[in-house]
């Protein structure tokens, strides 16, 4: 991954990339969502995408998308540059990747989370409470910290074993979501709870805590409900991450070679 001397251009690409991925994964990201949610394991992709699609229609895939773009951007902005200084300490080795990695995820993703919650709540069930908006915040670090660690780990590996960059992005970014998925259900379930389901109508379990929600899911839906949505995840997660790499080395790229454009961001951003 190429370098910016700059935080702040490293904070405009980021941007950039969050915006162009969220853009293009949003109707995959909605049907992933609402299929997690449902503790109905008759649910498939093309029953929760025909539902959306009848209800509300063509529409209805971008549901919650203002807040997934503000995320989206807010996350990018604030992941990249934080990553960017993190391996200044933790040095350019394997271990040192999945440790900057995963401590710029757990910022970003901090600062970032009521967005997230926001629009799991726009998305799942129509709401906009703007309580509690950091429920789900324990799980989410425990899922994102490992897969962001692992994926500029993987993505950074694999380009310098001479992989192109959207193919390595795609490829990181895949492997990763597959194996801490499991967690990302606990932690959705834990931010739409109590709220009612547009699809099944029935409201989301109440749960003390992320131990408390798997031991439900585990003991009322069995194992496989962990995974209930992995498949348009894995898409779409692949896709988001090919896109976001190469789109934000390819931003960086532009602002450090175009010099007026570089000088703009410095005044932008003081």
């Amino acid at each position: 991954m190429e370098h910016s001397t700059s935080s702040v251009d490293s904070a405009i690409a980021g941007s950039i990339a969050g915006f162009v991925s969220r853009v293009v994964v949003s109707p995959l990201d909605v049907i992933k969502i609402r299929w997690q949610l449902s503790s109905h394991s008759s649910h498939s992709f093309t029953r929760t995408f025909r539902h959306v699609i009848d209800t509300h229609g063509v529409l209805g895939l971008f549901r919650g998308n203002l807040w997934g773009l503000l995320l989206w951007i807010s996350y990018g902005a604030v992941q990249f540059p934080v990553y960017e200084q993190c391996k200044l300490y933790t040095g350019e080795s394997g271990l040192g990747r999945v440790l900057s990695g995963s401590m710029a995820a757990c910022f970003a993703t901090t600062l970032t989370f009521p967005l997230d919650v926001l629009r799991t709540r726009r998305i799942s069930a129509h709401s906009h409470h703007f309580n509690n908006i950091f429920r789900g915040l324990g799980p989410g670090l425990m899922s994102i910290a490992p897969m962001s660690g692992i994926t500029f780990a993987l993505h950074e590996y694999l380009l310098k074993s001479g992989v192109e960059k959207a193919t390595s992005g795609m490829i990181a970014g895949t492997v990763a979501r597959a194996i801490i998925f499991p967690l990302d259900t606990i932690k959705r379930r834990m931010m739409a709870q109590g709220l009612q389901h547009v699809e099944s109508g029935k409201t989301i379990k109440h749960y003390s805590g992320a131990l408390h929600c798997a031991q439900s899911i585990w003991k009322e839906e069995g194992v496989l409900a962990f995974f209930r949505g992995v498949s348009p995840s894995l898409v779409k997660t692949g896709i988001g991450s090919s896109i976001t790499f190469f789109v934000y080395e390819t931003s960086l790229h532009y602002l450090n070679t175009h010099p007026t454009l570089r000088n703009l961001s410095y005044k932008t951003g003081s």
